[in-house]
């Protein structure tokens, strides 16, 4: 039987309804029922109240509210056919409770009658569009309330829920001041009430949510398309508007029945989200299969929010996890099993600025899992991305900079492209760096390297003065920074005759969604490339921290740096997407012989540095990490 009309202009016509209620003798539910609208009905409603039930339909309701003392209650409808139906089936068996036929819109009560209006689909009869006069007819009830929009969560948690939310629109009548703005108000728990600037805010939570609900209802059924673009999605603070955690979403590529599936959420410990475990998707499925489940929320805490303990999360996610569980796990009973490493690990921010080249960014110290504490530079255009690193010695209780530690590989790597050449030991080697930052690199070159001379381009005063202050830079006569643009840099070294015997790029895209975090694309453009085999010449080396995570990127400019250099050498990092690439125009080849020699060297002179005092080459993984071209 098909009782949806074939028009949505239908909804407003009494025929329509007529007709409806005479195919449709049972009672029929639009909204969800009592039990669900229990909790939020009864909040604002009392026994007391002289009640008008607007466009009652044939909905158990009233015979519900009834029961459970609301008695007071007058239910209208302007169908005929259910108003006569209801009077015959309720009358005799509860006194008191009236079914009439009315127009809502001009019934003939007195004014004030009633003290609460409960409409549980009246509204959207009256305007089942968006033409003028449906609107208009809606305004012509609303005018002149405090709106408040409320969420009904238990019509969520029904077995019977169908994916689409339900809310509860509460006006409440107040005194008309002109020139004031009308009250809006958002409870997405029945308890909250925050409020709202403006009418288009309410209406894109209303409709957020209703995306949101919708995706975990699908996550549930395991009915999501775009798995790529659809599990990751971000829970805001109700206070601070602000994102609180991020959810990453990772499942089995080979169970996909959602009565079957095995569930767990894993809560990622603060300053660890950056790792490859937890960043990258490998990493993320290694986790998973390592919690031995078929699906797992991986939660990520962000920086500027104040997290209590593990217990404390738990709470705030545990109804967000039933939500994306697959549904076998709901109906077995079984508890979300919420996983981590450690406790929630502490994040204090010791620094938090913004400068015109980087915007906002964060110092903060990081305990690590046995309890060392690491200071790291973060932008926060890039938040999952440490742009600078380094671990804290105490000694004697003074802080130390420990000038052995290494965020990545890539940074001892490009150390051992400088090494190629301070293996000449008999010569001295001037390196031109374009990218400062915290001074990691600078220092690795300056504490393994006594015959080698570095200058240094940060095109950012704030990040130079940062290294210095925060990271340990070595003041050293054998550095020489400037602080300017590293592309005008290299220009006007050119138009000087300048001659370097290394240029080496470690500096940051500060646009990531290109696909290349680094270099900037205007550093490989060919003037740029003919600028730096002019620099270095035939003898020279060309090193780059090269960082692209779009394949296509990546090939284009791999092509044009063969055809610009005779050698060219990858070096790929464990774990990350960063490489290494060395490249020159000599016909000397980068191979594993030299890598490997300039490797025994590099670390020799390492050990023999106090600062340092031990290898930063694995020279045994050295040769595997060569990847071809």
């Amino acid at each position: 039987m098909n009782l949806v009309p074939e028009k949505n202009s239908d909804f407003s016509k009494t025929e329509y309804w007529d007709s409806f209620f005479t195919k449709r003798k049972a009672t029929f539910e639009w909204y969800g029922n009592y039990e669900n609208l229990k909790r939020l009905l009864t909040r604002y409603i009392s026994a007391k109240d002289d009640i008008l039930m607007s466009g009652c339909g044939n909905s158990d309701l009233s015979i519900n509210l009834y029961s459970d003392g609301f008695t007071n209650m007058t239910c209208v409808d302007n169908s005929e056919v259910v108003i006569a139906n209801m009077n015959n089936k309720h009358k005799n068996k509860y006194p008191g409770l009236v079914y009439e036929i009315e127009d809502i819109l001009n019934t003939k009560y007195a004014n004030e009658k009633f003290s609460a209006i409960i409409d549980k689909g009246t509204l959207d009869a009256l305007m089942p569009d968006g033409e003028v006069e449906s609107l208009t007819r809606a305004m012509k009830i609303e005018n002149g309330w405090i709106i408040r929009v409320c969420q009904c969560t238990e019509v969520e948690d029904s077995p019977d829920f169908n994916g689409q939310p339900v809310f509860m629109v509460v006006c409440i009548k107040v005194n008309k001041i002109p020139g004031t703005n009308p009250v809006l108000e958002w409870n997405p728990d029945g308890l909250t009430n925050e409020r709202l600037d403006s009418i288009n805010y309410l209406l894109e939570i209303v409709i957020d949510t209703q995306k949101s609900v919708s995706m975990c209802f699908d996550l549930t059924k395991c009915r999501m398309e775009d798995m790529s673009n659809n599990y990751r999605f971000e829970i805001n603070c109700s206070q601070t508007k602000k994102p609180r955690y991020t959810i990453m979403i990772v499942e089995s590529r080979t169970q996909k029945n959602p009565n079957k599936m095995t569930f767990a959420a894993f809560i990622v410990p603060r300053g660890r989200e950056h790792e490859w475990l937890f960043s990258s998707k490998e990493g993320q499925d290694t986790l998973r299969q390592n919690c031995n489940v078929d699906r797992l929320a991986i939660i990520s805490m962000h920086r500027g929010q104040i997290y209590k303990n593990l217990k404390q999360v738990q709470g705030e996610l545990s109804r967000l996890m039933l939500k994306i569980a697959p549904q076998g796990v709901i109906r077995r009973g079984a508890t979300i099993l919420f996983l981590s490493l450690e406790q929630l690990g502490d994040r204090k921010i010791i620094m938090e600025s913004k400068n015109e080249h980087s915007g906002n960014f964060v110092i903060e110290e990081v305990i690590g899992q046995k309890g060392e504490t690491y200071r790291r530079l973060v932008f926060l255009n890039m938040p999952h991305i440490i742009q600078s690193e380094a671990k804290l010695l105490t000694e004697n209780g003074e802080i130390k900079i420990d000038y052995s530690h290494f965020l990545s590989d890539y940074i001892p790597y490009l150390g051992l492209g400088v090494g190629i050449l301070a293996n000449q030991l008999n010569k001295e080697f001037k390196i031109l760096l374009i990218g400062l930052g915290g001074g990691v690199l600078t220092n690795l070159l300056l504490n393994a390297y006594k015959n080698v001379n570095i200058v240094a381009v940060e095109i950012d005063p704030v990040i130079y003065k940062i290294a210095k202050e925060a990271f340990g830079l070595l003041e050293d006569s054998r550095l020489e920074v400037n602080v300017c643009d590293g592309l005008e840099y290299i220009c006007n070294a050119v138009k000087n005759n300048d001659k370097y015997d290394a240029v080496v790029y470690d500096v940051d895209a500060k646009d990531p969604t290109l696909g290349l975090s680094g270099p900037p694309k205007a550093f490989l453009r060919q003037d740029m490339l003919n600028n730096i085999k002019s620099l270095i010449g035939k003898d020279g080396l060309f090193l780059l921290n090269f960082v692209c995570r779009a394949s296509d990127v990546k090939t284009e400019i791999l092509n044009v740096l063969k055809t610009n250099f005779k050698q060219l050498t990858l070096l790929k990092i464990a774990e990350d997407i960063c490489r290494v690439l060395l490249a020159g125009n000599s016909d000397k080849a980068f191979d594993a012989y030299l890598l490997e020699q300039t490797a025994v060297y590099m670390n020799q002179c390492t050990k023999s540095n106090p600062l340092i005092a031990c290898d930063i080459i694995d020279i045994s993984a050295l040769k595997e990490n060569i990847e071809d071209i």
